[in-house]
């Protein structure tokens, strides 16, 4: 990861120095709206208030800042489920608690609910957490009926009444096409 070059102030659980974090949140900020995963210094300084020579000499490489901002969300969550959920002795208690804090926390952090959203899928760092924790902490289950289930428990969260959630989310779905490029020759 990349991390500041002040080692004098240093934040003990991130281990980067006020300047670096404030540049990180700025690029997280930034990369949610924006997309893509290279950011102009000059945008960069002034949405976290910093000089861009504050950027440089915090930065060992701003050309890494993308994934040194996915590490960092990635290990920031993680380090957070797992603090609240660990004197939770049931699996499914803690699997709930990690889905329903990561909705809380879209809806209360706007610019990282964007960022997750936008990047979980393909930044494998951010969407390892999702892959693991479930089958981790439930074995392993049919993801037909996960994917199911979810969808029910989403619908009825929006306002369906539970038959109709449960018979849209049971209905029979074709497998998506593939498309011929990914198909081993």
């Amino acid at each position: 990861m990349i991390f500041g070059t002040d080692d004098k102030v240093k934040n003990g659980k991130t281990g980067m120095n006020a300047a670096t974090q404030r540049i990180h949140h700025a690029a997280m900020r930034l990369f949610a709206e924006t997309g893509g995963s290279t950011l102009a210094v000059s945008d960069l300084a002034r949405e976290a208030g910093l000089s861009r020579g504050t950027i440089y000499n915090n930065l060992d490489d701003p050309n890494a800042l993308f994934q040194s901002v996915c590490e960092s969300v990635a290990t920031e969550f993680r380090e957070s489920i797992e603090a609240v959920t660990a004197h939770m002795a049931d699996p499914a208690e803690r699997i709930s608690a990690a889905i329903r804090l990561c909705v809380r926390r879209v809806h209360d952090d706007v610019p990282w609910g964007k960022f997750i959203a936008r990047y979980a899928m393909m930044e494998p760092v951010l969407g390892q957490f999702w892959a693991e924790m479930p089958a981790k902490e439930h074995g392993r289950r049919a993801w037909r009926q996960a994917g199911t289930d979810t969808a029910e428990i989403i619908l009825r969260g929006i306002g369906l009444d539970r038959a109709e959630a449960r018979e849209i989310a049971n209905k029979e779905l074709d497998p998506l096409p593939r498309l011929a490029v990914f198909d081993a020759a």
